[in-house]
């Protein structure tokens, strides 16, 4: 079955304010930390542009009018007191989000009363509205310097047989669904991205596209709300629609077994599920205790069980994507242990289904998972980055009602979430024997 979340951006967040419909600020008061944090991130569905968007941080951040260079921006954010510019890449569900972000220090600490804020906005804004252009494009030079980078970046998954993997088992898992698209982009279709191009994305992004706003420090609201008004407020000022990411809840049919050959060095087995749980859900709380058991805390099963006890894989971890109810479970082994190595991670599944674990394993990881939650509030970045994650559902709970409602998750809620999971793709990556990689469904695979 097929549920659709809401697209954004909501207008009941209790930590949200909006400075235009469709520009909105999660104001997340912190006057306890001397740094602060901001960000700026843009909604883009994934689709045949995410490449072209994926290239588009990197370029804004080479140069400005009023920065021309990197010197410049690094002059600029040394008399800031160090402040600290990032481009931003990434995915939410089926969006592709990209931005920038700034950490600094807050305007308190400055012995000279400098202040930092309203010059890091100066600097984000002229960076994003005001680039450096040759005629009316992009300066060719940054675009084909960055487009280089992001090519070299990208070649160099094939590198990291862990991350390839799970990028290949997630496209293969989501074939036909918008997830598939690699947020960062594709070689092929960076490579041929001209000035031009990555231009008209650009107007296309500040005229059309949702921006959210986070802050964490401790500027209040009264000073905070004008400054981002004057340097943002005049953007999406035609919004696109936004398409909701679609959950598929339970797997179709039999699972999907792919096989693929490449020059790595070591064997990667992804076992990847449909969760039936996303952000949002009445119990989702169980599902976050269930991946807790199952792959993060101090006696996660698939540590203690598969990888210790049984000594059947290098690393064994999860990964879950809580906005398109995805769970991957990533194991790095000899090839000769690929079929026993599945069969014991799936037999912790049906151990966790049936409510085979002690009282002991229970209390443990809900104990840790609770005691996670509260650390986020002494993070500028780590509790916008919840907020943030939460914020395009119409979700902003606080990390410590979310450790309250895993309070209340008992071992039979547990269970449930863990009959829930459904074995969509298994995907392996086998070191290639042949001068050319082959990608095909397992029963074809040669032993």
């Amino acid at each position: 079955m097929i549920r659709t979340i809401p697209a954004p951006l909501p207008e009941a967040l209790p930590c949200s304010t909006a400075l235009t419909p469709q520009v909105r600020l999660c104001h997340l008061p912190m006057t306890h930390c001397k740094g602060n944090y901001l960000s700026l991130r843009f909604l883009i569905p994934l689709g045949e542009m995410t490449s072209t968007y994926a290239l588009l941080p990197y370029v804004l951040t080479r140069g400005s009018t009023d920065y021309p260079d990197l010197d410049a921006i690094d002059r600029a954010a040394d008399l800031l007191y160090g402040a600290e510019l990032t481009p931003m890449v990434g995915s939410e569900g089926e969006w592709q989000v990209i931005g920038f972000s700034a950490s600094f220090l807050a305007d308190r600490m400055a012995p000279d009363g400098c202040e930092i804020l309203d010059g890091v906005l100066k600097l984000l804004s002229s960076l994003l509205l005001s680039p450096r252009m040759e005629g009316a494009t992009l300066l060719p030079e940054f675009v084909e310097s960055e487009k280089i980078k992001l090519c070299d970046r990208l070649r160099s998954l094939k590198d990291n047989p862990d991350l390839y993997a799970i990028k290949r088992s997630e496209e293969l898992m989501c074939e036909g669904e918008a997830y598939a698209r690699y947020e960062r982009g594709e070689e092929s279709e960076v490579a041929k991205v001209t000035p031009e191009a990555l231009t008209a994305a650009w107007q296309t992004l500040l005229r059309t596209a949702p921006l959210v706003i986070t802050y964490a420090g401790d500027a209040p609201a009264s000073k905070l709300i004008p400054l981002l008004g004057s340097y943002f407020g005049k953007l999406c000022a035609t919004p696109a629609p936004l398409p909701p990411t679609d959950v598929l809840r339970k797997a179709k049919g039999e699972p999907r077994r792919f096989t693929e050959k490449l020059s790595n060095g070591q064997c990667q087995l992804i076992i990847g599920l449909r969760s039936g749980s996303v952000i949002g859900d009445a119990d989702h709380a169980a599902f976050s205790l269930l991946f807790a058991m199952l792959s993060s805390s101090p006696t996660a099963r698939l540590f203690t069980k598969v990888r210790e006890e049984r000594s059947l894989c290098y690393s064994c971890n999860a990964l879950s994507d809580s906005h398109k109810g995805i769970l991957l479970i990533t194991c790095g082994l000899r090839r000769e242990r690929l079929a026993e190595a599945e069969e014991a991670i799936l037999e912790q599944l049906r151990a966790l289904a049936s409510g085979d674990f002690t009282e002991e394993e229970f209390s443990s990881a809900k104990r840790w998972l609770m005691g996670r939650y509260p650390i986020l509030e002494d993070s500028p970045i780590a509790l916008s980055g919840w907020y943030f994650s939460r914020s395009p559902l119409g979700v902003a709970d606080s990390p410590r009602i979310e450790a309250e409602r895993i309070a209340k998750v008992t071992p039979a809620d547990v269970m449930r979430a863990a009959g829930r999971l459904s074995l969509d793709t298994v995907y392996t990556l086998l070191d290639r024997s042949r001068p050319r990689k082959e990608v095909s469904d397992e029963s074809d695979d040669e032993n």
